[in-house]
């Protein structure tokens, strides 16, 4: 089978959890004997244009759109990317398309597909179809159950200074509506838990029956390690914490937690990741100035096999 996925960043550029998903099943799908390609978003700056790249054994098409601010939420509609696009569609014809994601991407990836009669899965990693800031995370609350309607999200949704409520209105309109037309389109929708697809299916109007439950599940193997016993009080509680450093996963309550500590001579953080905002890295930073930290920015899954830590925590 001729299988193409398409997703809003792949390695070596991206490195998120949906990227890696998408790369462990595309190798494991190349394993089977199926034919497999990608389509990939990215945020080079630059003219519209295609380049296709070799990565770990995998075809690799990454799609760079016209002008700036790729991961805007307004910005998805790219006619210049919908046509580079459908040339790959053309060109690759593939028996299925897996849509995992639109950012940096075009918001008819389903739809494009539909139009040349190949079958589309779309599987929904998170709430971005309900939600322009994806997380539904609004400040001051701690998790955000409103409808995606310009009445709930105009104060919400990120916007420039220049845009009047109107304009952000009628985008907002945009965005749901092509989201529905895209589901609407997929032969198949995935989600990877129950809780999942309730929310979806209640913030969408569709039946909870529309979507099929496929845990993400792993192919990895990890050697089997001998549980430490429990912290004896005995030197420094060594806390571990690693991945992505960004607001919207918490890591910044970790560190205000710790800048709290009357005696910060018990305690050290290990922590692993990198921060793309270079503020927010200097607030962290900051909070952490009397904290005895392991800091390396980039790690390897065997290094993670290795890692020696009391406790590891993720106040995503």
């Amino acid at each position: 089978m001729r299988i193409l996925h398409a997703l809003h960043g792949f390695p070596p550029e991206f490195f998120g959890g949906s990227e890696l998903y998408v790369r462990a099943l595309a190798k494991t799908q190349v394993a089977a004997g199926h034919l497999v390609e990608i389509v990939a978003g990215t945020n080079e700056e630059g003219p519209a244009g295609r380049e296709t790249v070799e990565h770990e054994g995998l075809r690799v098409h990454r799609l760079r759109r016209t002008g700036l601010f790729h991961e805007r939420w307004d910005h998805g509609d790219s006619p210049a990317e919908s046509t580079l696009y459908r040339e790959i569609l053309r060109e690759f014809q593939p028996d299925r398309v897996h849509v995992h994601h639109w950012k940096r991407l075009s918001r008819d990836l389903v739809r494009q597909a539909q139009s040349l009669s190949i079958p589309t899965v779309l599987t929904l990693h998170d709430l971005f179809v309900t939600c322009p800031r994806v997380f539904r995370v609004r400040e001051g609350e701690s998790f955000c159950e409103r409808p995606l309607c310009p009445d709930s999200c105009v104060t919400c949704v990120p916007t420039e200074p220049w845009m009047g409520s109107e304009m952000i209105s009628l985008q907002i309109d945009w965005f749901a509506q092509a989201f529905r037309d895209e589901l609407d389109a997929a032969s198949a929708l995935v989600v990877p838990s129950r809780a999942h697809a309730e929310f979806l299916a209640g913030h969408l109007q569709r039946d909870l029956t529309d979507f099929e439950v496929l845990p993400h599940g792993s192919i990895l193997t990890w050697a089997a390690r001998e549980r430490r016993s429990s912290w004896t009080g005995e030197g420094p509680l060594r806390i571990a914490h690693w991945g992505h450093l960004q607001e919207l996963k918490g890591v910044q309550v970790l560190a205000q937690a710790l800048a709290r500590l009357k005696d910060k001579s018990g305690v050290q953080l290990i922590l692993w990741g990198s921060a793309d905002d270079p503020a927010f890295d200097e607030s962290l930073r900051s909070l952490l100035q009397d904290v005895d930290v392991v800091r390396r920015e980039n790690f390897s899954r065997g290094d993670l096999a290795s890692l020696d830590a009391d406790i590891a925590v993720f106040p995503t």
